[in-house]
């Protein structure tokens, strides 16, 4: 069984991005939340270094995942994974949001 693992990253400074929460789209292309402890629920969020490694890949030619990343003061960004890409470990770039954005 293969996983789908990789690093989040400030698109600016190269550093990592700790705490960055995660979530994979459903069939209804509707962002999944995580049931954690005692019914709370909350999105998984990368390490101390910005590392990320939680959906499994049962069949390496099954569907295609769709996973959105974001943090407070950050743009969030949505990640299309499908098999065949070559990769299972995903570079994630964060960009902070300007004061054109708003």
């Amino acid at each position: 069984m293969q996983s789908l693992q990789g690093h989040v990253i400030d698109a600016e400074t190269g550093q990592a991005v700790p705490g960055a929460a995660y979530r994979r789209y459903d069939r209804k292309k509707e962002l999944c939340d995580t049931i954690g402890p005692y019914g709370v629920i909350r999105p998984p969020k990368t390490d101390g270094r910005g590392w990320f490694s939680d959906y499994k890949i049962d069949n390496p030619l099954g569907p295609r995942m769709k996973l959105r990343f974001e943090k407070d003061g950050y743009k969030p960004v949505d990640i299309k994974w499908k098999p065949g890409m070559g990769r299972d470990t995903l570079k994630v770039l964060l960009r902070k949001y300007s004061k054109a954005d708003e």
